[in-house]
């Protein structure tokens, strides 16, 4: 057993993961799957996985990281999300985040960092997805979207017309450098008063 999972020698095991399921992408795969199958429950469809370098966990209106990870294995079933988490020196950890707990969903394809970003009840998870492709990440952000609020119209559901998202975004740039306190007062106030 390597240090990620299985050495390559031994042929995954999958008891409880159901892989017949549509939408799908490419880095669901028997092997890939079998590395959280065991967090799975029976018949739980898997429709996107994406692996990448970082888990941020943030608690609401807290710019403080409740804690962070490298090396996460993010599946999206058709019953939650679902983090694995490899750490070197200390014991794995599955984190679990019921759709019903997803209040919003933002993608954000940087040149280095792509990451897809939930806010949850209680925590914000902000999780890399470098392994998939652009479209990939997009239509994992879009399952889950839609996974959480199954009834919202297409409005809700488009991340450049959900003010909610765009507070987050302008939030991040502001972290970034690209705009000012000042801009970042003045757009948070017209924001919200859309909201």
């Amino acid at each position: 057993m390597g240090l990620f999972g299985s050495s390559g020698d031994d042929d995954p095991m999958i008891e409880n993961a159901d892989l017949n399921c549509s939408p799908q992408n490419e880095y669901v795969t028997e092997a890939n799957v079998a590395k959280i199958d065991h967090v799975l429950d029976q018949d739980e469809k898997v429709h996107f996985l994406a692996n990448g370098t970082g888990l941020d966990i943030r608690a609401p209106d807290d710019d403080v990281e409740k804690g962070t990870a490298k090396n996460v294995l993010t599946a999206a079933t058709d019953r939650r999300v679902v983090f694995r988490v490899w750490k070197a020196l200390s014991r794995d950890n599955e984190i679990t985040v019921p759709y019903n707990n997803i209040s919003g969903v933002e993608y954000r394809g940087g040149v280095v960092k792509k990451t897809i970003t939930l806010r949850a009840t209680p925590n914000t998870y902000k999780f890399g997805a470098e392994k998939i492709n652009e479209e990939e990440r997009q239509k994992m952000a879009q399952f889950i979207r839609e996974m959480a609020h199954p009834s919202s119209d297409a409005a809700e559901n488009n991340p450049e017309q959900d003010p909610l998202s765009k507070l987050e975004r302008l939030r991040d740039l502001h972290e970034d450098g690209v705009i000012t306190e000042e801009e970042l007062e003045q757009k948070k106030s017209e924001l919200l008063d859309q909201i």
